[in-house]
């Protein structure tokens, strides 16, 4: 019986480092995510708070 019963913590151990591990997994890719989503952001606002003089005339608001 003792066997049986170590077999078992062995194995509910298993499965809780495996969610463990899973939930990180999700965690860093959430993380990274967002990163890229704010990089992306981050890209746009600078491209529409650029200086209006680099800009070709031709897209130039109002123009």
């Amino acid at each position: 019986m003792l066997k049986w019963q170590k077999s078992m913590e062995e194995r509910a151990t298993f499965r809780q480092n495996m969610d463990q591990s899973r939930r990180a997994i999700q965690a860093s890719r959430d993380l990274l995510k967002r990163l890229r989503q704010r990089h992306r952001d981050d890209m746009a606002e600078s491209s529409e708070n650029a200086n209006p003089s680099t800009v070709p005339i031709s897209q130039r608001a109002g123009s």
